[in-house]
């Protein structure tokens, strides 16, 4: 098997195992650049900030919790994909909003 198409983006690793790193539809376009919203939740989560990435074309929205500060959230990110401020709102949370079916509910964070 080459291929399996379900919608993931995977990596081959060294030892050949196939390692599952984000979905194809979770990415945004704002100001022409492409944006992926699993990495940058993945970039945040390395910096100890418990997040969840939705937005559109215009706008990357950002949910954090953990009384995370908004400003340096935001500051962190915008050095990291490259847009400008008003392309990045933060937004504070109590925990991130779930589904019944327990995962995250993005268009409750937008």
């Amino acid at each position: 098997v080459h291929a399996l198409r379900t919608g993931d983006l995977a990596r081959r690793r060294p030892d050949g195992m196939v390692e599952i790193v984000g979905r194809l539809n979770r990415v945004v376009k704002p100001f022409g650049l492409r944006i992926d919203l699993d990495r940058v939740e993945r970039l945040l989560a390395d910096e100890g900030c418990v997040a969840a990435c939705t937005g559109d074309d215009t706008r990357l929205v950002v949910g954090v919790t953990g009384g995370a500060d908004a400003r340096e959230v935001a500051r962190f990110v915008v050095e990291r994909t490259g847009l400008p401020d008003a392309a990045v709102r933060v937004v504070g949370l109590d925990e991130l909003p779930r589904r019944p079916n327990g995962k995250i509910d993005y268009a409750a964070v937008a």
